[in-house]
């Protein structure tokens, strides 16, 4: 035990002076907790690289990931007193300034929709961590959750298709649950409200919205690898684009670090659209009746509050009533029909010349990629 406890800092020591962290006081110290989904695998990306990478690519903010994850954990096993996440946090107390903490992708969904022992392993991994251990040895640590995606409806293999067996084949059902998943371990377990040191990436929505823009037959826009469920390169990025807003506030639209996105045909635009996307969903300002959360208090809404009477509180996005919803939401959205949200960032599936130039630029001046590649582009 002594020898894996002294492992785990040194390998924590080492993770830190290999980015620079040690070197400056004001470097955010980020741990990654979770499953391939945060450290990739044989064929799928990491995204906690992904997140190293625009914190290099930052000119106002440093940061240092280190990933603590294991193919197919959740969070309660990271939770177990003995593991090896739980001896990180303790020996190495007061050190992290942000936690991300990454639930198995299939668990918050079927948590809330199925409860039994879903429900009982979600409570007792994200709340157990944060109450137990990260609110006691890092007390200093903001819990950044790390909400992710629905499956893809048609690359999921017919032998593991978990959208189809719990969510109807429908990937915005599996979102809503996971969603509401994420929310339960925040705001409403038998832990209590952890929402003063937690809050919510929305890695997920950001996927919703790129699908909503793109549909889910054209692959070449595709997040999903090819077994329908894990991240492929442009998964990664929009992940680790929506991770650093989520974590900085620093807004990440024109940043210069392209990642795997940057070697794919038109790279460069297709890189400032997952970072528009991006911005677009972490910014998306709250505005009560907005129940599809588009930005527009609109006829849309409606049928959204139409659809989901009855349901339980948190089942809607921009509810400021709260409960279960009833009238009292009807009453919101025609108080505020109409209105819209001006931080909206509208995706349009075609190339944007002038955002393009501007991540290029900014990839040129940091060193990302070499001038010299572009110069026919350019010269177009």
């Amino acid at each position: 035990m002594l020898a894996s406890l002294r492992w785990l800092v040194l390998s924590g020591v080492i993770a830190h002076a290999a980015t620079g962290a040690l070197a400056s006081g004001d470097t955010l110290r980020v741990l990654m907790v979770g499953n391939s989904f945060t450290q990739g695998n044989s064929s799928a990306p990491a995204t906690y690289a992904d997140l190293q990478g625009f914190f290099d690519a930052s000119p106002t903010v440093n940061g240092a990931v280190i990933n603590r994850s294991e193919g197919g954990a959740t969070l309660r096993s990271h939770a177990e007193p003995d593991g090896a996440t739980v001896a990180l946090l303790v020996a190495n107390a007061g050190f992290y300034d942000v936690i991300v903490l990454q639930e198995r992708s299939d668990r918050p969904g079927r948590a809330i929709k199925f409860g039994g022992a879903q429900l009982t392993g979600l409570e007792e991994g994200g709340p157990v961590l944060i109450e137990d251990y990260i609110r006691v040895h890092q007390p200093q640590a903001e819990v950044v959750l790390f909400s992710t995606w629905a499956r893809h409806p048609s690359l999921e293999p017919a032998t593991d298709d978990d959208l189809a067996t719990w969510f109807n084949d429908n990937p915005v059902e599996m979102q809503l649950f996971t969603n509401l998943g994420y929310e339960h371990i925040r705001s409403s377990s038998p832990a209590g409200d952890l929402s003063d040191i937690t809050k919510i990436a929305p890695v997920g929505d950001a996927w919703r919205r790129w699908y909503d823009a793109y549909g889910y037959l054209d692959l070449a826009s595709a997040l999903h690898d090819t077994d329908g469920s894990h991240q492929n390169s442009l998964g990664s990025y929009l992940a680790a684009a929506v991770l650093f807003e989520s974590i900085t506030g620093e807004r990440v639209t024109g940043s210069g670090y392209l990642g795997g996105v940057g070697s794919l045909p038109g790279g460069v635009d297709l890189a400032f659209r997952l970072q528009q996307n991006a911005s677009a969903t972490v910014r998306l300002v709250d505005l009560a009746g907005d129940y599809n959360a588009d930005g527009h208090v609109d006829a849309a809404d409606y049928t959204a509050w139409r659809d989901h009477v009855g349901a339980p509180a948190g089942a809607l996005p921009n509810d400021a009533d709260g409960g279960v919803i009833a009238l009292a939401q009807y009453r919101t959205w025609r108080e505020n029909y109409g209105r819209s949200s001006a931080s909206v960032i509208v995706l349009v599936p075609e190339p944007s010349t002038a955002g393009a130039l501007l991540v290029l630029l900014a990839a040129i001046l940091g060193g990302c990629i070499d001038f010299a590649d572009f110069r026919p582009w350019l010269s177009r």
